[in-house]
Formats: C-alpha cells, structure tokens, sequence
C-alpha cells in the first residue's frame, strides 16, 4: 500500500514558486544515475526561469509562463515536445491557466500543431470563452506570436516505442509509467498574486479526442488569492470525478483546513475514485505543500531565501 507523502513548506509572504513534473511510477528512471540526474536539471532549469523573471520584477503569469515553457520543451516532460502518444500515433496537447485576482481562466485542449500549449491557454485569459478544442485554439496562435508546426514535429521515438508496447501488451491506458505525466507551476509574486498553470499530453494510447482533468479550471487547476493555487497531476478521470482542485480550496476555506490538510484529504478522496497522483498546494495564508499518492512525482520549490530545490521521489527536495 502507497502512503502519502508530503513536503511541507512554511507560511511566507514573499514570492515562491512551486513546480511538477508528473507523477506515477517512473521505475528505473528513479533510480540513482544519469537519467534522474537530468530530470533534476529539467526541473532546476525551469525553476531558475520563473525566478529570474520574478526577481526582474515580473508578475506571476510571466513566471509560470517562463517554467512551463522550459517543462515543454524538454523532451523528458509529458508536455510539449515530450508528450505522449494518442492510440492514433498522434500527439493532443492541452493546458489550462488560472490567475487568482479575479479568477480570470483559459483553457485548450487537442492541440496538435503549437508546442505552448499553456501559453495559448493563457491567451484566453481575456477572451469571452474560457476553453477551445484543436483548431479553434490553434487559430489564436498566430495572433499569440506563439508558433505552429508539423504535428510530426512533436512525435519523438521513446514515446512512439512506448505506444507500440503498450499496444503490443494490450494494455489499458496508463499514466507515463516509464517518464513523467503532466507539468504545473503554481507561483506567489511579490504582489501576493497566485497564479497556476498546469500542461500535458495526456495518457499514453489515450483515444484521440480524450480530454482529462489538466484544461479543466476546478478539476487540474486553481487559483484564488484568498485560498490558495493549485496544480494537480495522475490519472485525470479519478481527479475529474473529484474536482480536486476546487475541492482543495473548498477545504481550506469551508472547513478552515491548511493546505496540507485539504490535500492530503482530496488526494484520499482520488485514490476512492481508482487513481493516484499528486498536488501542488501554495497557500495564500498558511503552509504550502508538495503532495502525493503515487510512487514518484518529480517536483520542485524556488523561494529567494532557500534557491532552487527539486525531487524525483520520496527523498528531501534538495539542490540538484
């Protein structure tokens, strides 16, 4: 039986940034080496970017922007370039954005020709819809100054290898057991603004047209900077049929809960559903936490005071 872990992190009011980079079973690639050291790279890189930008006196949306475009383009993340496989061979991108001032959102899902898919989302931040499916969203792009390419371009070997196993074996869809499953950002500015973001390809073998729980605001993302931020990652229908996110805050603002708390009571209510994963919890006003059910979730934490610290596992985040 897998038990909770938790990162705790303590009540602060300054900016923090907080990041995943999927969680699930990674097996071997959690084992000491070369591979678990560049995904501690992958995931110290995208912690130095946001904070860069907000140490330059950027606001959280452009420091969420700043790590998950880092977390897309590397190829080690299920997002981006680095996505999964749909059962049809191809790659379906989505996103979601969530700034908690007035809880402003925007949302994509099957996107198959703009590797920013969060960056897209948050071209919606301002537009009358909140969600756009395949070429509805990709048409902002252009507009975005974002880029569109091939979808060819965002097929990669491993992951065409990892669909002809799973097919070969029959299996059901699954979480990127071999990699990693979805990236988030969640992040306080130094005016006090929350804001989230999570991104991803999906499941592996998904049917082209599956939606999971990553572009839909209450469900993988969430922001309200009188509650907290939150960035979900797992098995996306168990968190859907959770509203995690949503749930979340409802916690810890109804029944008085801290983030801890809230997220260890919300993941029990995923495992309930038949999933597993993780959470990232930043609090407006208590302790922020680094939650998960799941073996592994590769994660990391930025605060002025402290740097760039990252995790694959169960271990300490530490400096990479």
């Amino acid at each position: 039986m897998i038990t909770m872990h938790h990162d705790y992190l303590p009540h602060g009011s300054g900016p923090l940034v907080l990041i995943h980079g999927g969680a699930g079973n990674i097996g071997n690639a959690a084992a000491v080496g070369t591979t678990r050291q560049a995904l501690y790279v992958g995931l110290q890189q995208s912690l130095i970017a946001a904070s860069q930008v907000l140490q330059d006196g950027g606001d959280a949306l452009a420091a969420a922007l700043a790590a998950i475009a880092n977390l897309e383009d590397d190829p080690q993340f299920n997002a981006g370039y680095g996505a999964v496989c749909c059962a049809d061979g191809g790659v379906e991108l989505s996103a979601s954005v969530m700034e908690g001032r007035s809880r402003r959102c925007g949302a994509v899902a099957g996107v198959r020709r703009c590797p920013r898919p969060a960056a897209l989302a948050a071209s919606l931040l301002d537009h009358p819809h909140v969600l756009l499916f395949g070429a509805a969203a990709e048409a902002l792009a252009e507009p975005s100054c974002l880029p569109l390419i091939d979808p060819a371009q965002l097929l990669t070997p491993r992951r065409q290898q990892q669909l002809r196993e799973l097919q070969q074996r029959q299996g059901s869809l699954s979480l990127d057991h071999d990699g990693t499953a979805t990236v988030g950002v969640v992040v306080r500015d130094a005016q006090g603004w929350l804001l989230a973001i999570t991104s991803t390809g999906g499941l592996s073998g998904q049917l082209s047209g599956r939606i999971g729980d990553s572009p839909i605001p209450g469900h993988g993302t969430w922001a309200d900077n009188h509650s907290c931020a939150v960035s979900t990652t797992g098995m996306g229908e168990a968190f859907m049929r959770c509203a995690t996110a949503r749930a979340i805050h409802d916690r810890m603002t109804l029944l008085g809960e801290d983030a801890p708390t809230a997220a260890a009571k919300a993941l029990d209510e995923v495992t309930q559903a038949q999933g597993e994963g993780g959470c990232l919890v930043l609090s407006a006003k208590g302790p922020s936490c680094l939650s998960f059910s799941s073996p592994h979730m590769l994660r990391g934490v930025w605060s002025p005071d402290n740097g760039a610290r990252v995790a694959v596992g169960r271990e300490a985040l530490t400096e990479a």
